[in-house]
C-alpha cells in the first residue's frame, strides 16, 4: 500500500523522479505474492497540467524550498497506470475517490505550511483515485 507517497520521491530532476517512483513500484511488484495487488493512493493531476508541472519543476522545486513545503511531482492517473503497466502489473485498475460533495465555490488550502493561503476548490485540479495492480 502506497499511500500519497509516490510524489515525495522526487529527486533532482523529473527523471530522476520517474526512476524513483519506478523503482518504488518494482520493488512493490518483487514482494508480491504471487496474485498479490498493490494499492496506490495519490492525489492526480489531468495529464495536460501534468505536463504543465513537468515543464516548470525546477521553479517549484525554488519555491517548495523558500516556503517550506515538502517537494512533490504529482502525475496522472494515466502516468501512473502506464509505470504500473511497465513494472509488470497487470488489470491495473482505477477508482476515483469521492471524499466528499464537491462545491466548487468552498475554501480550500494549497499548502500545508501555508494554511492562510486558501482558493475556491474548483481551482485546484487534482483528485483523489486508488490505483489497484495486479502481480502477473
Amino acid at each position: 500500500l502506497y499511500s500519497s507517497l509516490l510524489h515525495h520521491l522526487t529527486g533532482r530532476r523529473v527523471r530522476d523522479t520517474i526512476q524513483r517512483v519506478r523503482a518504488a513500484l518494482l520493488q512493490a511488484h518483487r514482494c508480491l505474492d504471487e496474485e498479490g495487488n498493490t494499492l496506490i493512493i495519490e492525489s492526480c493531476l489531468p495529464l495536460f497540467i501534468e505536463t504543465i508541472e513537468r515543464l516548470s519543476f525546477l521553479f517549484l522545486k525554488i519555491f517548495s524550498f523558500l516556503t517550506g513545503q515538502p517537494e512533490a511531482l504529482l502525475f496522472s492517473e494515466e502516468t501512473l497506470k502506464k509505470m504500473m503497466n511497465e513494472c509488470g502489473y497487470r488489470e491495473v485498475k482505477c477508482y476515483e475517490v469521492d471524499t466528499e460533495e464537491k462545491k466548487p465555490w468552498e475554501w480550500t488550502t494549497l499548502f500545508m505550511s501555508l494554511p492562510f493561503l486558501k482558493v475556491p476548490k474548483f481551482f485546484v485540479p487534482a483528485t483523489w483515485i486508488v490505483l489497484e495492480g495486479q502481480k502477473r
